[in-house]
């Protein structure tokens, strides 16, 4: 019986992969797809109860790829190994996407299409990071990332990091936005400090801060929406 399931399974993933060669993903369902891609980590066990439990807890395909290590080690039959694969897949995903685009044809005129680019930009990290997006003065991208390892503990040292990448991308407008992991979207009273401070030493610079977004997954609060600066 139990080569005899060894065998099925084997059919499976064979015939499922033959299908993926001749027509891509064209007619695959969420669990199938899914299936595909665990096959790459469980060599050897049906990978069919797994990705029906992994979609329905997370509701869809999407949220499965866009969960952290902690939330997929949760669910019953998924380790460290599985989890670990597939927080890589969707980083992996991520940075490709991330290569392909060309900022300057993204506009962010509205606070809504830059929470919705900064978002995406905060997708699986688990720790709380600083990023800067520096735009034209018509609001079109030039750069985005994190500050870079320069930045310390202080407000100063922070301030003086993002002035150093503001001059060296010649840039006059900018975005601040960070993450808190901890799920609560609403900024710190550190948090609204720290703007103001910021606008004030960077207007100094003859830099202008547009806003500054808190990021949770699936959130995000503009600080000048709620005019806290």
């Amino acid at each position: 019986m139990q080569q005899e399931n060894k065998n099925i399974h084997e059919g499976h993933r064979k015939r499922l992969r033959q299908r993926f060669d001749q027509v891509g993903l064209d007619g695959f369902s969420e669990h199938e797809i899914l299936e595909l891609i665990l096959f790459q980590v469980i060599p050897r066990r049906d990978t069919n109860p797994l990705a029906h439990e992994l979609i329905n807890h997370f509701g869809n395909l999407a949220e499965v790829l866009d969960a952290s290590k902690d939330e997929l080690i949760q669910v019953p039959g998924v380790g460290e190994a599985v989890a670990s694969f597939l927080c890589l897949f969707s980083a992996v995903n991520h940075w490709q996407r991330k290569q392909g685009e060309k900022p300057e044809k993204v506009i962010l005129n509205t606070s809504a299409k830059a929470g919705s680019y900064l978002s995406a930009r905060f997708r699986g990290r688990t720790k709380e990071t600083l990023i800067i997006l520096c735009m034209t003065p018509d609001r079109r991208v030039l750069y985005c990332d994190e500050l870079g390892s320069g930045v310390g503990d202080s407000v100063t040292t922070t301030l003086r990091e993002v002035a150093r990448l503001c001059m060296k991308k010649n840039t006059h407008d900018i975005i601040l936005a960070h993450n808190h992991p901890s799920g609560l979207v609403l900024p710190s009273r550190e948090d609204i400090t720290m703007t103001r401070r910021a606008q004030d030493f960077l207007k100094d610079i003859g830099v202008k801060l547009h806003d500054h977004f808190v990021i949770t997954d699936g959130e995000y609060y503009s600080m000048k929406d709620h005019k806290l600066f």
